[in-house]
């Protein structure tokens, strides 16, 4: 039998992760194999969170393979690996000694090497001198090839849980332009190290049976990209691949930084208001004017100035092509005050109108664009009469816009008819 175990760089000749947001991968890899006359390989060193029925091979036909799932690290799979060996306990009161493990389970019985005196569930500590090498959180897979076919290049395709990739954006805005610098974010905890290994990060959505997300305490990592070699995007079907241009190294429990994308743009402040609204929300508007799209992720702004940066709200961006417009919310304008009243209802004919005021109120130092985004729940409306800019009209809402000085209270009326509807 040959048993591939703790691979060298000679047998696995390259790995390639394409990493999704779904906390899961796809890694293909390309070994060499030497298997002669034999036509039973063994592989030891996949990762733990391997899902085995998503194994295929080229290069060799496979008859059948055999998957052995770990039990884990733990105290049962310890012991049990080390019948027979030396561990350290400590009796109760007194200092700890060198005993065989005769067994673990249903009861514990340990052997004093001096007196060779043998004690049955003795009260104490137990200590082992090392983790047996047998004893492994891996799966291991035996395969069934006909060595008449194979070739000494072999190609690995599985899929992996627990890794996943995010994106992350700071927005810094000074005199009048916005800069975004956004970055990969990816978390390795497959319980398995990765060296030297190409990479791809997969934007979009993809439906995918998993099993539940480790939670466990991670370490950062800052990887920079080479401004020569930039980060790219291609589309693929309704999903986006992000190709890193250089080889990684990610270790287990920790999360990896990479930069990908700088971009600098102009960008529009205004603040929203609808009727329950007492403080207007702080709205950024802005166009995506980079050749690499942005994938969604969360977005943290910040105030620029020459000497420090103050933090202004964070919101999350949604998959941003190339020329598209995008909105994002940084927080509620306290030095901006609203207040809307319904201040009267009639009939005309057989429709009603309604009179309509919002009273903005500003302690501002600088001018501020207010949006007044109304909702009409009639099913048939018209407008009558306005004392704002109309920006946007559609069948249940009106949008006005309009500009309120430093210190000034401005008044916006409006004025609706609905509509009887006819019955039959």
């Amino acid at each position: 039998m040959i048993i591939i175990d703790n691979v060298n760089e000679s047998q696995r000749k390259s790995m390639h992760l394409i990493v999704y947001e779904s906390n899961f991968a796809l890694i293909q890899e390309k070994r060499e194999l030497s298997a002669g006359n034999s036509e039973w390989i063994t592989l030891a060193d996949l990762p733990p969170t391997i899902d085995e029925l998503s194994l295929r091979m080229t290069g060799v036909r496979l008859k059948e393979w055999k998957f052995l799932q770990s039990r884990g690290i733990n105290k049962e799979t310890i012991l049990n690996a080390l019948i027979g060996e030396i561990i350290l306990f400590t009796l109760t009161g007194e200092k700890k000694k060198r005993y065989r493990l005769i067994a673990s389970t249903p009861d514990l019985i340990i052997e004093d090497l001096e007196t060779k005196e043998v004690l049955l569930n003795p009260s104490g500590e137990l200590a082992v001198i090392q983790v047996p090498d047998d004893v492994s959180t891996k799966p291991i897979i035996t395969l069934r090839i006909d060595h008449t076919t194979h070739h000494e290049e072999i190609m690995l395709n599985y899929l992996i849980d627990h890794i996943s990739w995010s994106a992350n954006y700071k927005a810094v805005l000074q005199n009048g332009s916005m800069i975004i610098l956004g970055s990969i974010v990816l978390k390795n905890h497959t319980g398995q190290n990765f060296t030297s290994v190409s990479l791809q990060a997969m934007a979009g959505e993809t439906n995918r049976m998993i099993s539940q997300k480790v939670h466990e305490p991670s370490m950062m990592m800052l990887q920079e990209s080479s401004a020569n070699d930039p980060i790219t995007e291609e589309g693929k079907g309704d999903l986006h691949l992000y190709t890193i241009p250089f080889l990684l190294n990610l270790p287990d429990r920790q999360s990896t930084i990479i930069p990908f994308v700088q971009t600098e743009t102009a960008y529009r402040l205004f603040y929203a208001v609808n009727a329950t609204d007492d403080h207007p929300s702080t709205v950024i508007e802005w166009n995506h004017t980079s050749d690499i799209p942005l994938s969604k992720g969360k977005i943290t702004f910040y105030y620029g100035s020459e000497k420090r940066e103050y933090f202004a709200g964070e919101d999350m961006l949604s998959f941003t092509p190339k020329g598209k417009d995008v909105q994002s919310v940084l927080g509620r304008a306290v030095d901006l005050n609203s207040e809307h009243q319904l201040i009267r209802s009639y009939l005309s004919g057989e429709d009603t109108v309604e009179d309509h005021v919002y009273k903005i109120t500003s302690t501002k130092d600088t001018e501020a664009e207010i949006v007044i985004s109304h909702f009409i729940y009639a099913k048939i409306w018209e407008l009558v009469d306005t004392s704002a800019d109309i920006l946007l009209k559609t069948a249940n809402e009106l949008q006005l816009v309009t500009v309120v000085k430093p210190g000034e209270t401005k008044i916006v009326t409006f004025s609706i008819k609905i509509k009887k509807q006819k019955r039959g």
